[in-house]
């Protein structure tokens, strides 16, 4: 007579993956108790084993995705960045002026209050662009508008690079002052407009402005002191100003609307289309248009834009003019 084969011990299956504890499936009791030599070493084993089987990426993944919201953070369109390439080029304009003041009143002899007219000439036109932008984007678009002050701009540089008398000059900063005005305007309403990240764009915005008021006065100091004549950084200004209007040229290609108008224009006309209809069943419908000197009105009685215009008038104006 044979005698029963002994009946197999099931294996061990399940287990925490950090080997804290580990469940029997139907073996003896005595596995089931932690203070059990066998039992302490096959959970010690098993853990082991699927601890290796665990690729250790904890610290390389958090690497890797700190490296790319950092890198999420500079994706911007190419409007986008002609609008920082465009504030570049402002700032590298605006702090040129100190380091070439002491040459123009050797070159023109004049003194410190006629050589002063140059921040009135640019005053001037950053005055008149304030009152005529509003006109003129809305008429022409701001593409249109933007890619017009970067070509004004060139032509005050092209006018001033020969230094012809110093009137002209006064004439050209006010000519530059109203075609930056236009682009600055332009570009702070075209990125704020862009939606997303805003309060990261705009700081960006003005730091590559201040990028360029930081670079400029080494460079006219590097370019006067060597010899050369100081008109002659105007060629440098004048080469960033025809890339920066073809830059806006190509990127913006004249068009009307801003970022922000893009997705509100057809929510806007779908409402006055209905708005159209439910006056033509009542039979007096009545087409109603700001016109240009309603909305200058509005703007210039706005309390918020009046405090802001007094702040920037202070701050920027002593900036540049100290610079």
């Amino acid at each position: 007579m044979m005698s029963p084969s002994p009946t197999p011990q099931p294996r061990v299956t399940a287990m925490d993956l950090d080997g804290k504890s580990i469940k029997s499936l139907g073996i003896d009791d005595t596995l089931d108790r932690r203070d059990d030599p066998a039992s302490s070493a096959l959970a010690m084993a098993a853990g082991a084993n699927i601890d290796a089987s665990i690729p250790p990426c904890d610290a390389t993944f958090k690497k890797r995705s700190m490296v790319s919201r950092a890198l999420d953070g500079w994706k911007f369109t190419g409007k986008e960045w002609a609008c920082f390439f465009t504030l570049v080029v402002a700032g590298i304009s605006d702090a040129s002026a100190g380091a070439l003041i002491p040459y123009m009143q050797s070159y023109f002899h004049i003194g410190y209050m006629t050589v002063s007219t140059l921040f009135v000439g640019q005053c001037i036109g950053f005055i008149l662009a304030s009152f005529s932008n509003a006109y003129l984007t809305d008429k022409f678009g701001l593409g249109t508008v933007i890619a017009w002050g970067a070509f004004q701009q060139t032509i005050a540089y092209t006018l001033m690079a020969p230094p012809i008398n110093f009137p002209l000059i006064v004439v050209c900063y006010a000519i530059n002052g109203f075609g930056m005005a236009l682009q600055d305007a332009a570009a702070n309403a075209y990125i704020g407009g862009t939606g997303g990240n805003v309060a990261w764009k705009m700081g960006l915005l003005h730091a590559f402005y201040g990028l360029g008021a930081l670079i400029s006065p080494l460079i006219a100091t590097a370019f006067v002191s060597s010899g050369i004549k100081f008109s002659y950084f105007w060629l440098v200004t004048l080469g960033l100003g025809v890339v920066n209007f073809l830059l806006l040229l190509s990127m913006f290609r004249l068009e009307r609307e801003s970022a922000a108008e893009d997705s509100s224009e057809r929510q806007e006309g779908q409402e006055m289309a209905a708005v159209g209809v439910r006056g033509m069943e009542e039979g007096n419908m009545v087409v109603q248009e700001d016109d240009h000197k309603a909305k200058l009105k509005r703007i210039l009685t706005d309390r918020n834009v009046l405090v802001m215009a007094a702040f920037i008038l202070l701050y920027v104006g002593t900036e540049v003019s100290i610079g």
